[in-house]
């Protein structure tokens, strides 16, 4: 029915002759294409599936710059002795993505994961760390990274090596609204790359399966930690 009271628009950024068309365009090469439909054309799509695409994953050989930094995503450690009889499948897993960064480019060397306890965990870090030079590790903040910071300060004394750890948050964001705010623009535009000489098997199937709640997300969080 019409409403002469009453009339709807629907105008989009890009029509907005005071926005600089080049900040529209700065914009466009560095959103993924789903978030620059949303801020600058006024499209609203649901996240129900198809967040990444296969043809976004890319290989590619060490590059020659930039810096090794490490990001941990922990699992929980209480209880891994008694789910010893239970299907590790559907088990969380701790997640450290080892990411050579040089400006906007990302280069994954490994992300390591599995379930295990927290002494080993602290142990696998450290050497990470160690083998790679990061300038930096960064642990999700919380109650795990509280009970795993002990374990990793008694290591570095032990093995006389110490690295520099940074608290990582959220900032609020949800788990989904994270991982694809972090890593859809990246990867949709190549900014990601991936070692080629590891298996990403576990990896493809995580992030194809994206965000289907009954998957497990665990190397996607900790890359998008990064």
């Amino acid at each position: 029915l019409e409403d002469e009271d009453w009339d709807a628009f629907q105008f989009t950024s890009t029509d907005n002759p005071f926005l600089p068309a080049e900040e529209i365009e700065a914009s466009k090469k560095t959103m993924s294409s789903m978030s620059f439909r949303q801020e600058f054309e006024a499209s609203f799509e649901t996240t129900s599936g198809g967040i990444f695409k296969e043809e976004w994953f890319e290989v590619d050989e060490e590059p020659e710059d930039g810096n090794y930094v490490i990001a941990v995503d922990p699992a929980g450690y209480e209880a891994v002795e008694q789910e010893r009889n239970l299907k590790r499948s559907r088990l969380d897993e701790t997640a450290i993505a080892i990411v050579k960064i040089d400006r906007d480019k990302w280069w994954v060397k490994d992300i390591l994961h599995g379930r295990w306890g927290i002494k080993e965990t602290a142990k696998k870090i450290l050497k990470a760390a160690d083998i790679n030079e990061a300038t930096t590790v960064g642990i999700e903040t919380g109650s795990l990274k509280n009970a795993i910071m002990p374990y990793l300060e008694d290591e570095m004394r032990t093995e006389n090596r110490f690295v520099h750890i940074d608290e990582l948050r959220h900032g609020g964001k949800k788990k989904t609204e994270r991982i694809t705010w972090s890593l859809q623009g990246r990867l949709e535009h190549g900014q990601i790359s991936f070692n080629e000489d590891r298996d990403w098997k576990v990896f493809m199937s995580q992030m194809l399966d994206f965000p289907n709640h009954l998957s497990h997300d665990d190397l996607l969080d900790s890359l998008a930690y990064i």
